[in-house]
C-alpha cells in the first residue's frame, strides 16, 4: 500500500552520510532512501545510476546536498533513559540500573528555507 508521494517541491534537502543511503527531509518527514536494485532470485545490488538520477531529480529546484558533519540528523538531548537489568550471580540475581543518552531526529536543512 502506498502511504506518500515525494515530489520535487517537497524536498527541504537531502543528507548524505556514506555515498550508498540518503535521507530526504520534507517539512515533517525524514525519508531513508535506499537505492538497490533487487533480482528475482539474487541478493539486492548497489544501483549507482539510479542513485544518481533519483538524486538529480530531487534536487531540481536546487535545495542543498549536505554531506559529511552537515548532514548529521541526531542530536543529544541531555537526558537519559534508565533501565533495570538483572546480572546473574551464584547468590541470585543482582539488578542494576542502566542510563542511555537519550537522542532526537532533526532535520539538518536550513531553517531560513521555506
Amino acid at each position: 500500500m502506498q502511504k506518500d508521494i515525494i515530489k520535487t517541491e517537497d524536498v527541504r534537502c537531502i543528507g548524505d552520510h556514506d555515498g550508498q543511503n540518503f535521507y530526504i527531509f520534507k517539512d515533517q518527514l525524514a525519508v531513508s532512501v535506499i537505492p538497490y536494485t533487487e533480482v528475482h532470485r539474487s541478493l539486492p545490488v548497489n544501483n549507482p545510476g539510479y542513485r544518481a538520477k533519483a538524486l538529480k531529480m530531487l534536487l531540481s529546484n536546487g535545495q542543498p546536498y549536505l554531506t559529511g558533519d552537515a548532514a548529521t540528523f541526531t542530536r543529544e538531548t541531555g537526558k537519559k533513559d534508565y533501565s533495570v537489568h538483572n546480572i546473574s550471580a551464584p547468590s541470585g540475581p543482582i539488578p542494576i540500573v542502566v542510563g542511555t543518552e537519550v537522542r532526537e531526529v532533526f532535520s539538518p536543512c536550513s531553517e531560513g528555507k521555506p
